[in-house]
């Protein structure tokens, strides 16, 4: 009975640690694809504005 209860303690803490590291992951992942979406603005701007300074200097 004893040895039950080891292996049954053994695989709630294996789970537990898994499922720590599945959220944290998650996690991870959020904040990369938030920063790399911040990235992208950041570049779509900076884009558009260098764009319509070449499209003014041709029209003059």
């Amino acid at each position: 009975m004893e040895m039950l209860a080891l292996i049954l303690c053994i695989q709630v803490s294996f789970g537990l640690i898994f499922l720590g590291a599945l959220i944290w992951g998650m996690r991870h992942m959020a904040e990369t694809r938030r920063r790399l979406e911040a990235e992208a603005a950041d570049f779509d701007r900076q884009f558009d504005r260098a764009y319509t300074r070449i499209r003014r200097t041709q029209l003059q």
